[in-house]
């Protein structure tokens, strides 16, 4: 195997309610964490190569939505900069989801990517669903149906697993037989497999 010359690094915070906090906690971090997730990306504007700048992603609409509730004008329109400039991206779940979700719930679960699209301009073309017990087949309807045309998840090792061998990337085929490019990750703790 060749050496690995490069390293990308996908900057956000796992949006775990109820097992970390409760939603008003959960709303509250996250909220600081996008203030300041701004703050980094505007403090490294400046950087001389514009691949090393500090970008983030919002793992989950949820708190996104939450956050737009409460930020102040300025503080949207440096969101909205962020987004425009590729140095924010805002993925497509409103949460972590549980695989016992029916369809209307998923449903039901991505309409703030409409709002959030109409509302003010946001491209999500993303969504993240990690740390859960697995995936539900009609999710791929759901998500190609929102217009997302990405999937990446991160099956918990502990209460649901990957299956084996992994399938690291792949087109994930619903049950219309449409396909969605699907990223099975790794689980957010195996980084510290790697020290």
């Amino acid at each position: 195997m060749p050496p690995i010359e490069t390293l990308y690094l996908i900057h956000h915070s796992h949006t775990d309610i109820g097992f970390t906090h409760d939603q008003p906690i959960v709303w509250e971090l996250h909220g600081r964490f996008i203030d300041q997730a701004l703050n980094d990306i505007e403090a490294r504007a400046g950087d001389a190569d514009p691949d090393s700048r500090f970008r983030w992603t919002v793992e989950t609409t949820g708190v996104l939505e939450e956050w737009l509730r409460r930020a102040s004008s300025a503080d949207v329109d440096r969101l909205l900069a962020a987004e425009r400039a590729g140095l924010l991206a805002v993925t497509g779940m409103f949460a972590n989801l549980t695989p016992l979700y029916d369809l209307t719930q998923l449903v039901e679960s991505v309409q703030a990517v409409g709002r959030l699209r109409r509302d003010y301009g946001l491209t999500i073309t993303a969504a993240m669903n990690c740390d859960v017990n697995g995936e539900n087949w009609p999710l791929v309807e759901v998500l190609l149906d929102a217009g997302i045309t990405r999937f990446a998840m991160a099956v918990n090792p502990g209460y649901g697993g990957a299956p084996e061998p992994r399938p690291n990337l792949f087109h994930w085929q619903g049950p219309s037989g449409r396909t969605l490019l699907t990223y099975n990750g790794w689980h957010y703790a195996h980084g510290m497999d790697f020290g």
